[in-house]
């Protein structure tokens, strides 16, 4: 890894790969306006789902091809490249062909962009910044991240009110991130060769038995959590809490609250050190069990602000890890990995509510929140136990 200073230009590149994460995020305000369209041609509107769906079903093999080939087989700059360009072909191909199955490939384009950025972007930073710079980096990447998905959010639903084939061009803002990666974004440099030949057996060998348990509690966490932010208007609506604007505001809450984990991570990790992962969990059932037990607005606010300051600070501190575990050349195969089961957890969300319900016999929207806080209080008892004995050991 290098110890010098990165040029702010390299920085820039660096942080243009975070953006391409979120940019599914542009088709969620249009899914009413898109289900009232393809309704005219027979689509359904379970159907018309597959297109924000489709998306994490795309992002698992793409991680995984990502974390295989990225400083290997494939340059990162290049690989960067070229998420960004599958980015804004998907991104606004379906402006112009707007059969629904087209359509659907084109989303498909965008799940493999996400896919090939996602641990690549934790990867660039662990190859280009020192050791405590790394830390910093993650946190603002994970802002940047964040504040990508507000705006693309917030300009689809302006847009989409004027007309939704429209909003498509909302993937635009693609280019500029593109053109700051094929004109600033520094190539790491590769694994010295002496650096190689002092890795332990082990280092050459798989991936620790560390990378799959930390990328599946990931999972899990982020499956355990989805059923909260999904059912949120359910939630309010049935108990006469509030409406559908309500539930966005609460929704938006776990934006802010990743968003204030990113400012804050490097500073807390450390701090906290050996404790960042308990803290998250803590924050993560604390979050959860107010989404299921509060019936009051404002304490669903702090619930979500809550969890999304967990996942955002488990995201880059898992990250971390790797990077003081793992040799430079295989970070971002666990990241591709991590990212995954990222994508495999919201996946899973659909079937693991449909389980809950029949097993139990109740449609109530709490319920798999309930579900929630125990997976999360039982996931975070193991990892921070197994976290906190393996930093003192």
């Amino acid at each position: 890894m290098e110890t010098k200073k990165v040029p702010f230009h390299v920085t820039l590149g660096v942080l243009s790969v975070f953006l391409v994460i979120n940019c599914s995020f542009v088709v969620n305000p249009m899914m009413t306006s898109l289900a009232s369209f393809y309704e005219q041609s027979g689509i359904a509107y379970s159907t018309v789902l597959m297109l924000s769906t489709i998306v994490s079903l795309m992002v698992i093999p793409c991680s995984l091809i990502s974390g295989a080939i990225a400083g290997k087989k494939i340059k990162y700059r290049s690989l960067a490249i070229l998420s960004l360009v599958l980015a804004l072909v998907g991104g606004i191909g379906p402006y112009f062909i707007r059969n629904f199955y087209c359509v659907l490939g084109f989303r498909a384009l965008v799940g493999a962009a996400i896919g090939f950025a996602s641990p690549l972007s934790s990867a660039l930073v662990s190859r280009l910044f020192p050791g405590d710079k790394a830390a910093t980096m993650q946190g603002i990447g994970t802002t940047v991240n964040n504040l990508a998905g507000v705006a693309y959010q917030f300009l689809a639903g302006v847009i989409c009110t004027i007309n939704v084939h429209y909003t498509w061009f909302v993937h635009l803002i693609l280019i500029i991130p593109l053109a700051f990666v094929v004109l600033f974004l520094k190539e790491p440099e590769p694994v010295a060769k002496a650096e190689t030949q002092t890795q332990t057996p082990s280092s050459k060998g798989g991936l620790p038995a560390m990378v799959f348990l930390i990328s599946i509690a990931w999972g899990l966490i982020f499956m355990a959590y989805n059923p909260m932010g999904l059912n949120m208007s359910s939630i309010l609506v049935s108990e006469g809490i509030g409406n559908e604007t309500l539930a966005g505001t609460i929704g938006s809450l776990y934006t802010v609250g990743g968003m204030v984990a990113g400012v804050i991570f490097g500073k807390l990790y450390h701090h906290l050190g050996k404790f960042i992962i308990p803290f998250a969990m803590i924050c993560e059932v604390v979050g959860l069990a107010l989404g299921y037990w509060s019936t009051s607005a404002a304490l669903l606010m702090v619930g979500s602000f809550l969890t999304g300051l967990a996942i955002f600070t488990i995201w880059p501190a898992s990250i971390m890890e790797f990077t003081e575990a793992l040799p430079p050349e295989k970070i971002v195969t666990a990241s591709g990995i991590f990212t995954a089961c990222l994508g495999l957890g919201g996946f899973l969300t659909s079937p693991y509510v449909a389980i809950i319900t029949k097993v139990s016999g109740s449609t109530s929207p709490r319920l798999p929140i309930l579900v929630g806080v125990i997976l999360a209080a039982v996931i975070g008892a193991i990892w921070s136990v197994a976290s906190i004995s393996k930093k003192k050991a």
